[in-house]
């Protein structure tokens, strides 16, 4: 069997089921292709059904050509989406015949292979829609149409009768994902009932040659809206179909029509009783199409049908109790009208005439047709107005009117201005509000002139043609444009403006279609929100600056500058009032320039602008300076100030100086009011500047004589401890003087004797020895008294005995020979001493403090001496230095004793390279903490616990170190290890006199009774 198909590159190789489709399909009523997957769509091969739906075709040709330029991209993203999910597609376009026809295809097809290459190929059927019918071009001159039309809310379609398709002339908003000009099937997208629904309406427009409306109810995401649906005919078999979504004027309707029913059924129930002797008359009444009024001759309301009830919206009692005359007229009736034809028909004629009714309950005025005659009932003449509504027809003819005049009647009551021009700029038309806008009578008017002849500013001109040229040049809209425009009147106004590109069917840029709205009110509103924000950063900032603590002038200067910085445009200044010397005198400037004169640093009250507003204690406002004879220089004499402000500043009615304020544009009130406002807080942050001054010098005062107190007390309290310590040092030194005299004397005595009683009895232990010799065998009496002795433990001991003796002695003699040197500290002269010796003679007196005592260990004395010269020095103060310093040491390392089983005092001596007498007293007890070493030689401070010391040991040794020996006194200290004091001195000591409070000064002395303990 031979291939169909055209002798182009082989299917041979290919596999998939596209290919076996494509051969099966050869003998179809259908065209079968295989073409590249490229940006062309390159046929490879093809069957006659096509070449005969399109004509000659050749290898390697683009199918791009044949598809209508609209709809190809449609059929490139059909193509991709295939080559992506390797699924069959199925897709309706256009395509133009060689012949130049245009029609519709089907084209299903899926992606497919070769064997050898992999390569991938399109391969699929295409067929004729002959139901489909083809969009209508429009002409150039109707593009500012369509760009109208497409931007009306309504979906508009266009359909033709007895065919379920249709076409979109524009989406609108409906919920439809459609693309405009799109022809689709009816039952598509629609339930069957509703299509039927539309064609039978659309067949009813085109045989009675008018509007038909109708409502429809559809279902868009489970969501129920309604539609109401124009047809209207537009010529031949076509009709065009608007469709607009009136879901929430329905549901108001429904509600209203709840309302209604509801109304009715209540006046229904009040009336029945009423109406049940004439129930057959007033039913025929009452139902009655036309709306009926039975009034009598002079105008009394008699009755009515229920009809007119309903259409009034009144109740019964209500409208008899009214005029017909009178009441149910709406605003714009002619009062003339009603009263001529009443006057007709009370002669006898039947006048008929449009009216305006209004109804009673909502005020609604709607259109109804009055006929007046003169009627017998019973027997008395009365007048029977017959009222029909005419709103329906009002409508149609309304609909009909729109049908003519539909794209004027849509600009014109756009609330935008509307204009459309061509390429060259040439207005094509405009909306009345355009082209009331601009001064001419008609939109017609505007066609064929261009900018230059309308009145623009030439700025004006520029940007407009400017404009026109980008959105034509570059095919893209310019929006948001803000523009501004001055009129007649002076007034300057705000325009938003949008220009976009107008395109012809072939996306050709044809003209320009723009659009301009007023938002004068919103950028007024804009400007004075900025004002406000602005002016409300400028009373934060003064507020800010009143309240930082900054001298008083600092702070004026920094609220002149802040006026001046927000307030652009202003030069500001502040003064103060003398008001002994009558004068003004400027406490702060910002934003003078350095080009005026200069400024006067004071004003007299009598002669100056600024004295005046003092005087008269109220604000001075001049929005002319150039003009105002009361302003004087500097403030006139600026050409670019414009206007002037000056403010009292006023405080509980004390006038405390002015505020003044020049702009280089008109004061606005608000401004005014906003300066009034920052004035008053200025003058309320002087006020309370000077009262903290005063209060600052009245503490500073307070503070002075108090601490003038305390140091009178101190000095006091200081000269009775010196006047104590001084007699307890006096008796003590007495004391210790006495007891190492009388101590020195007898101990003398017994260390003078203690050599010769050692030789006395070394020759009677060397005779006992000879006896012991000679005479080996004693008398019993002896014998028994050697042995009662223990003969040979009193040898052997007695010499020990001796040795101790003079042990106990050199240490007595040690003792006295330190209190003697202790003693020597009331000496109020400075000597040559062996500074070893002091310090030795302090530990002594100190030496029942380092023993061990029960569970407390032994404090263990390390001394590292310096070979040092003697030393010049006071050396009773510097004897008290050392006890004050090493008692402090020891009760240091006693308060963390058990816990510290190693305690240590540490004692060095050196001389530096200055030739100056260092000694350092170390310990590593528990330290002091860093908050208090600066602290230690304050008088009466101390960190011990009350009664345990007077805080003057220190003290005094600071002053005895420092004042009377010229030197240094360092403490070094490390909490939990260790502390360290330095005691520097000069040598020799400066040629100064010792103070006469030396021999007084008090220090930190143990009892007496506890030099004496060992």
């Amino acid at each position: 069997m031979s291939s169909p198909f055209n002798p182009a590159p082989s299917l041979d190789g290919m596999t998939g089921p596209g290919v076996d489709a494509l051969q099966q399909l050869a003998d179809l009523p259908v065209a079968a292709y295989c073409r590249h997957i490229d940006a062309e769509g390159r046929l490879v091969a093809w069957d006659a059904a096509l070449e005969a739906m399109v004509g000659p075709l050749t290898a390697g040709q683009g199918w791009q050509q044949w598809v209508v330029p609209q709809d190809w991209p449609r059929v490139r993203q059909m193509v991709a989406e295939a080559v992506t999910t390797r699924q069959p597609f199925t897709l309706n376009y256009r395509i133009q015949r060689q012949d130049g026809r245009v029609c519709w295809l089907c084209d299903r097809g899926q992606v497919t292979s070769r064997c050898d290459d992999l390569t991938l190929y399109l391969t699929g059927v295409v067929f004729e829609l002959p139901d489909r019918v083809v969009a209508p071009e429009y002409p150039a001159s109707d593009v500012t149409n369509q760009a109208i039309i497409r931007a009306l809310p309504d979906l508009i379609l266009r359909m033709r009768r007895d065919s379920p398709l249709y076409e979109i002339v524009t989406p609108g908003n409906v919920n439809l994902l459609m693309a405009e000009g799109e022809i689709l099937n009816i039952f598509d997208v629609m339930p069957a009932e509703q299509a039927h629904k539309r064609l039978h309406y659309v067949a009813q427009a085109l045989d009675m040659g008018m509007l038909q409306i109708y409502d429809q109810v559809l279902f868009y995401q489970d969501q129920m809206q309604h539609e109401e649906v124009r047809v209207v005919p537009c010529g031949g078999d076509q009709v065009l179909v608007i469709v607009r979504d009136v879901t929430d004027h329905r549901r108001a309707e429904a509600t209203l029509q709840r309302l209604n029913q509801e109304l009715e059924t209540r006046v229904a129930e009040r009336t029945q009783a009423l109406q049940a002797s004439e129930a057959d008359l007033r039913t025929l009444f009452d139902h009655i199409y036309a709306a009926i009024f039975i009034i009598a001759l002079d105008g009394t309301l008699l009755d009515v049908n229920q009809t007119m009830l309903s259409l009034y919206g009144v109740a019964r009692q209500e409208a008899l109790q009214r005029s017909f005359l009178a009441d149910y007229s709406g605003p714009n009736n002619a009062p003339e009208q009603l009263a001529q034809a009443w006057q007709q028909a009370l002669a006898g004629d039947t006048p008929a005439f449009e009216w305006q009714a209004q109804r009673l309950d909502t005020g609604q005025c709607f259109e109804v047709e009055v006929v007046l005659q003169q009627v017998t009932l019973g027997q008395q003449q009365v007048v029977l107005a017959n009222v029909r509504d005419i709103r329906d027809r009002k409508q149609v003819e309304c609909l009909l009117r729109e049908s003519q005049q539909l794209l004027q009647l849509v600009m014109d009551n756009i609330p935008q201005l509307i204009f459309w021009k061509d390429r060259q700029s040439v207005y094509l038309g405009c909306n009345r509000q355009f082209a009331k806008s601009i001064g001419i009578d008609s939109p017609e008017a505007i066609v064929g002139q261009r900018d230059a002849e309308l009145p623009w500013t030439p700025q004006e001109r520029e940007w407009y043609l400017r404009c026109d040229r980008t959105v034509i040049e570059t095919n893209q809209p310019l929006l948001n444009m803000l523009e501004t425009h001055h009129q007649d009147d002076g007034n300057q106004i705000w325009l938003e403006a949008n220009k976009l590109p107008l395109h012809d069917s072939e996306g050709q840029v044809v003209g320009i279609l723009g659009t301009l709205q007023d938002i004068t009110e919103r950028k007024q509103a804009e400007d004075l929100l900025r004002e406000q924000v602005r002016l409300s950063t400028l009373r934060a900032a003064i507020d800010s600056i009143l309240t930082r603590g900054e001298p008083l002038q600092a702070m004026l200067q920094g609220c002149t500058e802040a006026l001046v910085k927000i307030l652009e445009g202003t030069v500001a200044h502040l003064w103060l009032l003398d008001a002994g010397q009558q004068l003004l005198q400027r406490q702060a400037t910002a934003g003078y320039p350095d080009t005026a004169p200069p400024l006067p640093d004071q004003m007299p009250l009598a002669t100056s602008s600024l004295g005046q507003i003092v005087q008269q204690r109220c604000p001075y406002l001049s929005n002319d300076l150039s003009m105002d004879p009361q302003m004087q220089a500097p403030w006139g004499g600026h050409a670019d100030l414009v206007a002037f402000a000056g403010y009292p500043l006023i405080v509980e009615d004390q006038v405390l100086g002015v505020l003044a304020v020049g702009v280089r544009k008109l004061l606005k009130p608000s401004l005014q009011g906003w300066l009034a406002l920052l004035a008053n807080e200025i003058a309320l942050g002087i006020k309370r500047k000077q009262t903290e001054l005063a209060l600052q010098q009245s503490e500073a005062r307070l503070r002075q004589q108090t601490h003038d107190l305390e140091h009178t007390l101190r000095e006091l309290q200081q000269a009775q401890l010196q006047l104590i310590q001084s007699e307890k040092m006096s008796s003590l030194g007495q004391l210790v003087a006495g007891v190492a005299h009388e101590i020195n004397n007898p101990m003398n005595f017994i260390y003078g004797n203690l050599n010769h009683a050692r030789t006395y009895i070394e020759d009677l232990l060397q005779l006992i020895e000879l006896y012991q010799q000679h005479y080996a065998d004693p008398a019993p009496a002896i014998a028994t008294a050697i042995h009662t002795i223990d003969l040979p433990f009193l040898l052997d001991d007695l010499p020990k005995l001796l040795n101790s003796m003079k042990v106990g002695a050199d240490r007595i003699q040690t003792i006295v020979s330190s209190l003697s040197t202790f003693s020597r500290m009331d000496t109020a002269t400075a000597k040559v001493v062996d500074i070893h010796e002091n310090l030795d003679s302090t530990l002594m007196i100190l030496q029942y403090r380092l023993k061990a005592r029960g569970e407390r260990p032994a404090i263990q004395v390390t001394r590292h001496y310096g070979d040092i010269p003697p030393v010049h020095c006071y050396p009773g103060h510097l004897n008290q230095v050392f006890m004050n310093i090493l008692g402090n040491a020891i009760d240091a390392l006693e308060e963390v004793m058990p816990r510290h089983p190693h305690p240590q005092l540490q004692i060095q001596t050196a001389m530096d390279s200055q030739g100056r007498l260092v000694v350092t007293i170390a310990d590593n007890g528990p330290g002091i903490p860093a908050d208090i070493q600066p602290r230690l030689f304050d008088p009466f401070f101390t960190s011990k616990p009350l009664g345990k010391g007077t805080g003057l040991g220190l003290s005094i040794s600071y002053q005895i170190v420092t004042e009377i020996h010229r030197g240094q006194l360092r403490c070094q200290s490390q909490v939990g290890q260790s502390t360290c004091f330095t005691i520097i001195l000069p040598q020799p000591l400066p040629q100064s006199p010792a103070p006469d409070h030396a021999a007084t000064l008090p220090g930190k002395l143990p009892n007496a009774s506890d030099y004496l303990q060992s």
